[in-house]
């Protein structure tokens, strides 16, 4: 019964870490470029662009309480997927909002809210998969296929997509680059929907 019971939670693991590997990729596309994009691709002050993430972020951290308690009673794989969702239709919005900066922060809101809402349903999802005896050695698998692996491929896919659509930046250093271009948003926004199918096929744990 232990070992059947562990090589069920294990499999159950393994399917969760897909789509939570793959969003993170996706994420991580985009994220590093936010401010870049804003100072160079639609010439917004750096300084407003930090303070329009800032209340972003502000916002969503404020409405995580409320979220954790709706994934503690409709589910993790239910707030999951809203989350994508809204996610990938919020970022390809801001992609489209151009220099308009009251539906860049709206908009910003959202994708930063969904982001947040998706870390704490995944992340509460993935802890309730843990085997008891091995957190330890399945968070390090967390971290090495979650973070590690995102924070590399993302930007550098986001990379490729500003030198494909973006322009040619010298920055005040004199450091040449591209500009990221609203297309490193729409990339991501469409691919970010990909990680519905095998978020679709995981099994949430009946344990809480």
């Amino acid at each position: 019964m232990f070992f059947s019971n562990y090589y069920i939670k294990e499999k159950k693991y393994a399917m969760m870490e897909e789509p939570l590997n793959f969003k993170e990729i996706c994420s991580k596309i985009f994220f590093p470029y936010v401010l870049i994009y804003l100072d160079t691709d639609l010439h917004i002050d750096i300084g407003l662009a930090s303070i329009l993430i800032f209340i972003a972020l502000l916002v969503s951290i404020i409405l995580a309480f409320p979220v954790g308690k709706l994934v503690d009673k409709i589910g993790r794989k239910q707030v999951g997927l809203l989350a994508v969702l809204i996610e990938s239709v919020a970022l390809f919005l801001f992609a489209l909002s151009g220099k308009n900066l009251i539906f860049l922060a709206i908009t910003s809101i959202f994708w930063v809210f969904a982001m947040l809402s998706y870390n704490i349903a995944s992340r509460t999802w993935l802890k309730d998969l843990y085997p008891q005896e091995k957190r330890g050695q399945f968070h390090g698998f967390y971290l090495f296929f979650n973070v590690l692996l995102g924070m590399t491929i993302g930007p550098f896919i986001g990379g490729i997509v500003a030198r494909t659509f973006g322009s040619d930046y010298v920055n005040e250093y004199g450091v040449p680059g591209y500009t990221p271009s609203m297309w490193v948003f729409i990339f991501a926004a469409i691919l970010m929907l990909l990680a519905v199918i095998p978020l679709l096929s995981a099994k949430e744990s009946k344990e809480r």
